[in-house]
């Protein structure tokens, strides 16, 4: 699942780049020029409801986010765009052309308010409500539904084949009629059914039929929850109510008081919405990070229920306003804030749920997307001068440190960022062992004979070392002879 709640083009909450050619990461890099000058300086400017693009800007922004969206989904995947009035309409054309029209699923309505406050004068009705889009990447999704719930059934009578409630079983569709008789009084019905005549004497004779008492009461059927083929109950497009006062109070109360956030989404909004939507195991991404909603609904969800939900969020490094709370308090940039609240919010769940300690995952781990660690050597001799030599002595960049190595390699070999890493020594040698052995790596400069044969003897899917390790290519091949003794089905890479 992809949930997004990116900005609503209010004329004053997000900055867009009129160089179009201009990439992400030279976007990133210029987003600490917050000033009117600066911005103009880089060619970013406010998306002003004055501006004759102030549409199509938001649009420029959006589209090529969803593409990649729709290209990291799962072909059985959804999207979940929350939005509002002000760009609802062109967000629906723009999902139609990316995802297509028969990909829309549903357009969910919740209300962020509970009564007419800020009502405009104008208009004399106040706007309470947002939505959230909801596209499919195929034709695979459908919501997982609202769990049932022992209160929506009951046993007066003590049937021994345990709760029930009773639904009708007339057709509206039907025009088919017959008559059914009830076997204790003789009394009968005649009316258009929901089921054959067989099969409504059937249930008739196994006792599932209720008769009425009296001339105005209906004939109806015993459904016991038991027998229920689906244990969870469809739901409605309109969610009700999700009251972002509280949620307020709620933040306010983790950051000490500390008001940090504006308008965030409702962390109950973002649970429930989880919980009708995706399995326990489901995967959550979300690229508008903002608050870190999505992770605290995630991990307050598991908590509950006993899930093993994981999210992934992404954001730029985007700098918060001068004179802000945020600022005040420290906070430097949007993303700052963001693990500051997945750290406050999983402690403050470990506190409420002690059971759930050491059976969850509460960490997480903090990513920034940079260049490639590796230098550019596939130059043409005619290329290098004489000074610029020893620059190519080692093929890695400055300041790049060994995780930093490993993670660039296990992306490379398409493994998950979130695998467990072990950080151990061998007779002085820092050995990183991840995900038990799928992979172990070691970048020292220097790399002794007994420590790669002991890399070797535990028979690694895959290892990997640094060219620089090795002094000549005499060693290089001392290693690859290593692991045919050692460990012959072990994948080596020096790199």
């Amino acid at each position: 699942m992809i949930y997004i709640d990116p900005p609503y083009n209010t004329g004053k909450d997000f900055v867009y780049s009129d160089k179009f050619q201009m990439s992400e990461e030279e976007l990133a890099d210029e987003m600490d020029l917050r000033d009117e000058d600066g911005l103009q300086r880089v060619g970013l400017t406010k998306n002003e409801k004055s501006s004759a693009r102030y549409h199509s800007d938001w649009l420029n922004m959006m589209y090529p986010r969803l593409v990649l969206a729709r290209n990291l989904l799962k072909d059985n995947g959804a999207i979940f765009v929350s939005i509002d009035e002000n760009e609802y309409a062109n967000l629906r054309v723009l999902m139609d052309e990316i995802f297509g029209e028969q990909c829309f699923v549903e357009n969910i309505v919740w209300d962020k308010k509970s009564s007419a406050k800020g009502v405009p004068p104008k208009t004399m009705m106040a706007g309470v409500h947002e939505y959230i889009t909801v596209y499919q990447k195929n034709d695979g999704y459908k919501f997982l539904g609202e769990k049932r719930s022992e209160s929506d059934f009951a046993n007066p009578d003590n049937d021994p084949r345990g709760l029930w409630r009773n639904t009708n079983i007339k057709s509206t569709i039907s025009t088919k009629q017959f008559t059914i008789t009830n076997p204790e009084t003789g009394e009968q019905f005649t009316d258009t059914w929901a089921f054959s005549e067989a099969e409504l004497n059937r249930l008739i004779k196994e006792k599932y039929i209720i008769f009425p008492k009296n001339e105005t009461g209906q004939v109806r059927r015993k459904e016991f929850m038991n027998e229920l083929k689906n244990e969870n109950k469809a739901i409605k497009s309109n969610f009700g109510l999700f009251d972002s006062q509280s949620n307020t109070e709620y933040l306010t109360k983790l950051f000490e008081y500390e008001k940090i956030f504006t308008n965030p989404k409702p962390v109950t909004l973002l649970k429930y919405l989880l919980s009708v939507s995706l399995d326990k195991s489901a995967t959550i991404l979300d690229f508008f990070a903002g608050s870190a909603t999505t992770a605290d609904a995630v991990m307050q969800l598991n908590a509950e229920d006993g899930g093993n939900r994981k999210y992934i969020l992404c954001t730029l490094d985007e700098q918060v306003a001068d004179k802000s709370a945020a600022k005040e308090a420290g906070y430097a940039t949007i993303d700052q804030i963001s693990r500051e609240r997945i750290r406050r919010a999983a402690k403050k769940i470990q506190e409420e749920h002690p059971e759930r300690v050491g059976k969850q995952d509460f960490g997480f781990r903090a990513y920034k997307l940079d260049t490639s660690n590796f230098k550019d050597v596939s130059q043409t001799p005619d290329s290098f001068s004489q000074d610029s030599l020893f620059d190519s002595v080692s093929n890695i960049k400055e300041n790049r440190t060994d995780l930093d190595l490993l993670f660039q390699i296990m992306l490379t070999w398409g493994m998950e960022l979130s695998l467990p890493i072990a950080k151990t020594q061998i007779d002085g040698t820092d050995v990183y062992n991840v995900a038990d052995g799928a992979l172990i790596a070691c970048f020292a400069d220097e790399i002794s004979e007994s420590v790669l044969r002991q890399i070797a003897k535990e028979e690694p899917l895959r290892a990997v070392f640094k060219d620089e390790s090795f002094a000549n290519s005499a060693a290089k091949i001392n290693l690859g002879q290593i692991f045919k003794e050692e460990a012959p089905n072990t994948k080596v890479k020096v790199v």
